[in-house]
């Protein structure tokens, strides 16, 4: 798997870095290129700018919604597989994944299987990230190539 339940700090580190350059690179781009070709009338930057920032919001919006469906799925059916494992009887299971901090109050035997799913769980949301990823960088490739002119070419 990516990451397991007791993993190195270093790794997780250094994919939250890697997320966050990804982001970076999504995030500039393609601003850049809307910005460059936008009508040159008053307020249009202003313009282009908050249908970009809106299309990124909503965006954000549904995805989170899809992540958190995919993640809830992925949990619930890998609870119902271990379920029969688990020796704790104290807390029904579906107490303990809706208090998530009832998870401490469960013995090693039945957290180390619950940790196990939500990592599971953790790992698909993440093979859509990478998916989103790669979709958006195919994007990238059909952005236009025009550029910022030179500070000659503008007419002030």
């Amino acid at each position: 798997m990516l990451l397991g339940v007791k993993e190195n700090l270093g790794y997780i580190i250094g994919f939250e870095i890697l997320l966050g350059i990804s982001t970076g690179f999504n995030f500039q781009g393609p601003m850049m290129s809307a910005l460059v070709n936008a009508s040159k009338t008053p307020g249009s930057s202003i313009l282009t700018t908050a249908y970009m920032n809106f299309g990124r919001s909503m965006t954000t919006a549904l995805f989170s919604e899809i992540g958190s469906a995919i993640y809830a799925s992925s949990l619930k059916s890998g609870i119902v597989k271990i379920a029969p494992q688990l020796q704790e009887t104290e807390y029904p299971i579906e107490q303990v994944m809706l208090q998530t901090e009832l998870i401490k109050q469960l013995d090693g035997h039945d957290r180390a299987l619950v940790f196990g799913k939500m990592m599971t769980a953790f790992y698909n949301v993440f093979w859509m990230c990478v998916g989103m990823s790669l979709v958006s960088l195919v994007f990238a490739v059909f952005m236009s190539k025009k550029k910022i002119p030179k500070g000659e070419d503008v007419e002030a």
